[in-house]
């Protein structure tokens, strides 16, 4: 597209775009302002209208005020004279005061005497029984404390009503009753309303049946708090509304005014008038604009646009533009000309240029050859590493598992059998503790060596970690076919490895497995030769064991027996047992420990040795943990309640539960929920769990202790029986396995250990107790060297809950 037609789209554009805003804001504007005056012209109306009503509800009270105060209305009302009250009422008053009825009422609302006037005939009428209806004992128009008007509904029609309570020439007089004047707001009013206004208007009764929709629109406006309403009803016409109200605050009727919209017509005639003449002088202004630019612009940039083209055509750098005057365009074809001169030099300084770089590309080109092919050597030895064994050179884990899969790929397709087999070194741990790992990784080369003498060609061998090794056995009938290569590879064990001059024996345990025999895939033939190989370490080591049905039970058995703890976890199958601890000195109860158990719904109920480790292994320890603790602190409440007793509760918390971050904040909204002092509760934590991570275990100490819960070391002798750490953890008791405790009377060597500790513990200020007391031997050892606490047999076994409780209330020294 050329230069001149954007010019010209887009000046066309600027305008345009300019004309459309300025017509779209100025209709808006001007058409809102428009709106505004004829909604203003309509509103000023209806106010006029609402205050000429209120006017003639004045002009009604001003006539009847000075009559109300004659001294014979007064009199002849507090005598009740109804003949002369009557003739006071006669045709000269009532066209005097121009109104249509007159009432006169005593105090408690009854008529005295009243009388209805026709203007038109002229003639007496009698008062509306609507009108003495609206009178009655208790009505607002009855008032002679103070005057009403207002509009009152009448079946005849609305009726201007004003009301004064009469009390004659002496302002000071009780009211003797009230008189009530009444003029009918027909269409006379209605005439006289538009005259003034010079507008149609419309009355609606808002009782009426047949009230117009749009009348009754403005009725429930009115209900929300909106009296007036301005509305378009077509083209031509523009309506205002408002509703008056009668003298009991509800809606009487509705007046309508409709004006002529010629302000609104008139402005938007005026308007598009407006917009055509901008709209002409933007045509107009872009024509003389486009000319201008045409000529001084376009026409030159023309020629420079054809000297250009002519110096592409040519491709001759020594051609040049020529351009006259001394503006923008010369400046360029001037730039263009040095362009052009320094393009020549470049030209001929690029040929000298694009050889001596052809000679340099060529050298690099042999450079990058040599390098490619030193990288592509590198990336394999990667990707050797990657997938082998650094010291033994066998394929890894990651490299074993792909080739299993692709022997049984071509195992499926041949129908052909294979093994897999796991070896694992026994008691290679004492190899490394003590010659080092040095010496270890020599030892290992040397048993991968061994192993790949022992194996077929056709064989894979794998190492899987630090002493386990994994082989595929390709073609292998049966199980005695692979009894024969897991001997085969035992008895590559029998002479003794060589390491650095030293000889050393070592055994090895194997686990076998069959595909298709035993399982289809990798993963589940690793794993069961996995399983068979720690069956074989279980029956001594030094053997070779085939995976059976009977380890896949055991397999099954034990993942029904995880999945049935997820269930017994959800359904609340676990107990919680007590087992009293006594004070061996005063022989009272001053606590329990909490022992969980498993109420399966099959098997009854089970220990927690079965359960607790595979919890352990799983981490459902924490949840079951949780639901111990739970529960203890909530007995712990209830023994008070029940029994008055305050005793401690002993909690056992397990390594995982110790290790987990939250552990503190769990322990205290158990007993903040509970309502339990942290004092009663004791957390019971093994020596193995405390001597896992010192520095660890003494900052957990340190929360759990800061919070006032106790704490106990449970099992302490089967451990690592250090006193050392006693001086780091805060410690409130030690707790001597029963192991210890159910030998003393049968063994020298368990009393002294008790003995000891329990001096040792002393020397720390540090309570003891002793568990697994079964007969009154243990207890007379136990009194006789101190001990501070007893658990066990001799007191009473664990008992559930509901059983602890009784046995606490019924318990005697």
């Amino acid at each position: 597209m050329s230069v001149r037609k954007k010019a010209f789209i887009i000046i066309f554009s600027a305008v345009l775009f300019v004309f459309i805003l300025l017509t779209v804001v100025s209709q808006f504007i001007l058409e809102r302002g428009f709106r505004t005056l004829e909604n203003q012209n309509v509103v000023s109306c209806l106010n006029r209208i609402v205050r000429s009503v209120e006017l003639r509800l004045e002009r009604v009270q001003d006539t009847i005020s000075h009559w109300s105060r004659h001294d014979d209305i007064y009199n002849g009302l507090l005598r009740r004279d109804t003949a002369m009250l009557s003739e006071k009422i006669n045709v000269a008053l009532l066209d005097e005061m121009n109104i249509n009825d007159i009432m006169l009422v005593d105090t408690n609302g009854v008529l005295v005497a009243g009388q209805g006037y026709d203007w038109e005939r002229r003639i007496f009428m009698p008062v509306p029984a609507a009108l003495k209806t609206a009178v009655s004992n208790g009505s607002i128009l009855v008032n002679i404390e103070k005057s009403v008007r207002g509009i009152l509904m009448l079946p005849e029609g609305p009726m201007l009503v004003v009301t004064l309570p009469i009390r004659g020439g002496n302002k000071r007089n009780a009211a003797a009753g009230t008189m009530i004047a009444g003029r009918y707001f027909d269409t006379n009013e209605l005439a006289s309303l538009e005259r003034e206004i010079q507008m149609p208007l419309r009355l609606y009764r808002c009782d009426s049946g047949t009230i117009p929709d749009d009348v009754a629109c403005l009725c429930e406006l009115s209900m929300k708090g909106q009296a007036t309403i301005t509305r378009a009803l077509n083209e031509r016409t523009f309506a205002g509304y408002t509703i008056m109200q009668d003298v009991y605050g509800a809606q009487a009727f509705v007046l309508r005014v409709a004006a002529s919209r010629e302000i609104y017509t008139g402005g938007r005639r005026t308007m598009w008038y407006l917009t055509l003449m901008i709209f002409a002088m933007a045509i107009i202004s872009e024509i003389i604009f486009f000319i201008i630019l045409e000529r001084v612009i376009l026409v030159r940039l023309g020629r420079l646009t054809t000297q250009m083209q002519a110096v592409t055509r040519e491709r001759n750098p020594e051609h040049r533009i020529v351009m006259d005057g001394r503006d923008e365009f010369f400046t360029l074809a001037t730039i263009i000309n040095d362009m052009l001169a320094t393009l020549a030099q470049s030209h001929s300084d690029l040929e000298c240029r694009v050889q001596e770089r052809t000679r340099e590309l060529q050298e690099t080109n042999t450079k990058l050859a040599d390098e490619i092919a030193a990288h592509q050597k590198a990336q394999k030895e990667l990707v050797h590493l990657a997938y082998h064994d650094p010291l033994t050179d066998f394929p890894n884990r990651l490299l074993f598992n792909n080739l299993l899969s692709q022997a049984l790929l071509v195992a499926r397709r041949a129908k052909v059998s294979l093994a897999v087999a796991m070896l694992d070194l026994d008691r290679f741990k004492e190899v490394n503790s003590t010659f080092g790992h040095t010496i270890g990784d020599l030892f290992i080369v040397a048993v991968a060596r061994r192993i790949r003498e022992a194996v077929r060609e056709s064989d894979v061998v794998a190492r899987m970690s630090g002493d386990e090794f994994a082989f595929i056995f390709n073609e292998v009938a049966d199980t005695a076919a692979a009894t024969l290569l897991g001997n085969k590879l035992l008895k590559a064990f029998q002479k003794p490895f060589v390491v650095h001059g030293e000889e050393m024996y070592l055994t090895s345990s194997i686990g076998m497995c069959l595909f298709p025999a035993d399982g289809d895939s990798a993963e589940m033939l690793t794993r069961y030769a996995g399983t068979a190989m720690a069956r074989a370490k279980a029956q001594g080591r030094n053997n070779c064991q085939l995976f059976s049905s009977e380890m896949a039970r055991d397999i099954s058995e034990r993942k029904q027996f995880e999945s049935g703890l997820h269930r017994a976890i959800d359904r609340g199958e676990f107990l919680v047992y007590y087992q009293p601890q006594i004070d061996i000195i005063s022989g009272e109860i001053v606590g329990a420990e909490a022992l969980v158990r498993w109420k399966h719904p099959e098997q009854g109920l089970i220990m927690p040795d079965k359960f607790i480790p595979i919890a352990e292994e799983t981490g459902l320890i924490v949840p079951i943990g949780d639901i111990v603790l739970k529960n203890a602190c909530q007995e712990v409440k209830r023994w008070q309640r029940e029994t008055g007793k305050t005793l401690r509760v002993s909690v056992n918390i397990s390594a995982r539960q110790f290790i987990a971050s939250n552990l503190k904040e769990r322990i205290v909204a158990t007993l903040q929920e509970a309502g339990v002092p942290p004092e009663l509760l004791v957390l019971e934590i093994t020596e193995s769990t405390a001597m896992l991570n010192i520095v660890n275990t003494v900052a957990v100490l340190e929360e759990l202790a800061a919070i006032g819960v106790q704490l106990a070391i449970d099992d302490f002798g089967v451990g690592y029986s250090s006193f050392n750490y006693l001086k780091q953890f805060r410690i409130h008791t030690i707790k001597i396995d029963k192991s210890f405790v159910q030998n003393l009377d049968r063994n020298t060597n368990d009393s002294a250990i008790v003995t000891a500790i329990i001096a040792m513990t002393k020397s720390f200020r540090v309570k003891v107790l002793a568990e697994g007391v079964e007969n009154e031997a243990h207890l007379a050892f136990l009194r006789q060297h101190e001990c501070d606490e007893i658990q066990g047999y001799l007191m009473s076994k664990p008992l559930p809950a509901d059983e602890f409780s009784m046995y606490l209330k019924n318990f005697k020294k």
